[in-house]
């Protein structure tokens, strides 16, 4: 039999024991925890508003991954482009006309995006561009797009990194609702049918609360405004034709001869020395809308548009090019 003695040696080491082991957990955790702060990546700041969002993935074999939500119903969408390829990377959005092709499509890119403009055919003008985004090498990227119901195609406009064109489709929540992707709004009346010929054609996009506005025109551009750090950035194209728009960093004291010279540089898929792509917004049809989500630095940028015009030159040499200057 033990003794009693051995007993109470034995329960006051454990007592000592679970002293200590009480003494270090109330300093550990804190360590801990300040290790783990001090290990936490930083997340950058962004002022993309809170949609659902489109991911566009350019792989290292230079092919679009699309990553949509389903169903993908007409309204404002986030479009993330994110390029895993060491060259720039464009991802343009349209809706191209039913009797035109992805041959079609593919033969314009290639006899008019190519860096001094080409003639455009007859059928662009009637395409829908809803815009898209670039993002340069590595980078990611991230625009606003207002998307009605079709058929869109995804495409590059960028000569020197082409990637074959693929597709997604919008629907109506009509549309939904007739296929059974979605179910009826509750307050939906049995009798009612989800889709008539009295339904409004067309959809009306909320217009978001922006920091900075770019306004683009046949032959001129302006903007609006250039807030350092996260900012969202109106995108209109007021113009006849459509166009894109781009900004680049661009060396203080660029005017824009300057400025226009990078264009045609950015135009050719060439990446110009001295300037770093900031962000831009794809192709936009005349009176369409997108945004740029940014987070400006102090500097000098250039803005311009890369589309050939309708004499078959680049838009950037018929005056639509402008610098502005973040402080």
């Amino acid at each position: 039999m033990a003794s009693p003695f051995a007993y109470i040696r034995s329960k006051a080491l454990i007592s000592g024991l679970l002293s200590m082991i009480l003494a270090l957990a109330a300093v550990l955790p804190f360590a801990n925890l300040a290790g783990a702060q001090e290990a936490t990546p930083e997340v950058a700041e962004t002022a993309a508003p809170d949609l659902p969002a489109i991911t566009i993935t350019v792989t290292a074999d230079n092919v679009y991954s699309i990553n949509v939500p389903a169903p993908v119903l007409e309204g404002q969408y986030l479009v993330r482009v994110v390029n895993e390829t060491e060259a720039l990377a464009v991802a343009n959005l349209v809706v191209l006309p039913e009797d035109v092709s992805f041959g079609d499509l593919t033969s314009t890119l290639f006899s008019s995006f190519q860096g001094t403009g080409g003639e455009l055919p007859e059928w662009w003008g009637d395409a829908t561009f809803g815009g898209g985004s670039w993002a340069a090498p590595g980078a990611t990227s991230e625009t606003v797009a207002n998307l009605t119901a079709g058929r869109w195609t995804v495409f590059s406009g960028n000569p020197a990194a082409t990637a074959p064109a693929q597709n997604f489709t919008v629907v109506s929540e009509e549309q939904a609702i007739a296929d059974g992707s979605i179910a009826p709004p509750e307050d939906a009346t049995p009798e009612a049918s989800p889709v008539s010929e009295a339904t409004p054609v067309g959809f009306e996009f909320p217009s978001l609360e922006s920091d900075a506005q770019i306004e683009v025109a046949d032959a001129g551009i302006t903007a609006t405004g250039a807030p350092v750090g996260p900012s969202l950035w109106q995108v209109t194209n007021a113009g006849e034709q459509p166009h894109d728009v781009v900004v680049y960093q661009v060396p203080e004291g660029t005017d824009a001869a300057g400025a226009a010279a990078i264009a045609s540089a950015v135009a050719a898929g060439e990446a110009p020395a001295d300037a770093r792509l900031f962000a831009s917004v794809g192709i936009l049809s005349p009176g369409a809308t997108g945004y740029i989500v940014g987070n400006l630095e102090a500097g000098t940028y250039a803005v311009f548009s890369t589309t050939p015009d309708a004499s078959g030159g680049l838009s950037s040499d018929s005056g639509v090019v402008t610098v502005v200057v973040a402080e």
